[in-house]
């Protein structure tokens, strides 16, 4: 199952796409009339950030998923993770918002911190959420109820996209610079190093040592983390649009490509110094996500795209379903 959300008002905020047979998608359900600004998803429950509301769907029954529940949430949040059955808003101006979804039907607000500046991204791990604000905040989630700032980093601007490095002690924090994080003490979290970006990234991706960066005007870009203190850029490649997300697949990166010579450009990136794009499906996209050997593509005011990249530099358009709106963000979950 394929969840794609819409910024587009006065359309249905999610559509529910069945892929269980890619060459054939079908939208197989749709719910709320709302733009919605991001999506997560734990179990059967999607949780879709909206303008003042976070959206709590149950699409347990894709053909018929269900609005059970609507917090009202007095700002737009920018961002929404979910780990179990707890949803981590992030409320621009109202700081970092808990849900306790549990009881899907009656969630409950089982926290909330004011994060001092305009919360646009949170990511949780380890019973800390990671707050793109002011700088970055970090907040201890052990206790919903009992949430706690325990950590701050002035970055010197407002950062938009946070990203946690697997397997190590390192986040990723995005405005005008790519900025590695040291969050070994999540209480003292320390710049170790930074890049310089010529746009707030919209979209970052890791593999190992290296850094995949969706940079707007600037297309894809690869930095080297391998030492946090200095990273570097060790390649780049310029893409017809505007790179707007990036996902990977072995020694390939996906980038969703926005605007009116955008696209879906496959870039090789086995010698990350000289990335080369090896592949492009017309249509501008502004998400992706790949699972196995299936790329899914948000294609803004084209609909959802399932692409079959068992050979990622030859990758085939399997299927497609229209959505009668903007499509924004791309979560697979469930069954596939």
């Amino acid at each position: 199952t394929v969840l794609v959300s819409n910024d587009e008002n006065g359309s249905p905020g999610l559509y529910v796409v069945d892929v269980a047979v890619p060459t054939a998608p079908v939208a197989v359900g749709e719910v709320g009339n709302y733009t919605s600004t991001r999506v997560a998803a734990s179990g059967d429950i999607a949780f879709v950030a909206t303008y003042g509301a976070l959206k709590i769907i149950d699409f347990a029954i894709p053909s018929t998923p269900d609005e059970v529940a609507v917090v009202d949430v007095p700002t737009r949040s920018l961002g929404v993770d979910a780990v179990g059955s707890l949803a981590y808003l992030a409320s621009g101006g109202r700081g970092l918002r808990v849900i306790d979804a549990s009881s899907p039907a009656a969630p409950v607000e089982a926290g909330v911190i004011d994060t001092l500046g305009n919360a646009r991204d949170v990511a949780v791990a380890d019973g800390y959420a990671f707050v793109a604000s002011d700088g970055l905040r970090v907040i201890d989630v052990s206790d919903p109820s009992q949430l706690d700032d325990v950590g701050y980093l002035d970055l010197g601007s407002e950062s938009t996209n946070v990203a946690v490095v697997p397997d190590s002690d390192l986040l990723l924090v995005s405005a005008d610079e790519l900025r590695v994080v040291d969050i070994s003490m999540p209480s003292t979290p320390v710049q170790v190093g930074f890049i310089d970006l010529a746009n707030p990234s919209q979209g970052v991706a890791v593999s190992g040592d290296l850094a995949f960066v969706a940079d707007f005007s600037e297309g894809l870009r690869v930095v080297d983390i391998s030492i946090p203190s200095q990273p570097q850029e060790i390649g780049s490649i310029d893409t017809p649009g505007y790179a707007y997300d990036v996902a990977l697949q072995g020694d390939f990166a996906l980038v969703a490509d926005y605007g009116p010579f955008g696209g879906l450009t496959v870039v090789d990136i086995s010698i990350p110094a000289t990335p080369t794009a090896v592949a492009f499906i017309a249509g501008s996209a502004k998400g992706v996500t790949v699972v196995d050997d299936r790329a899914y593509v948000a294609n803004d005011e084209a609909g959802l795209k399932v692409l079959d990249t068992s050979d990622p530099s030859m990758p085939i358009v399997v299927g497609s379903v229209a959505t009668p709106s903007t499509s924004e963000n791309v979560v697979v979950a469930g069954p596939n």
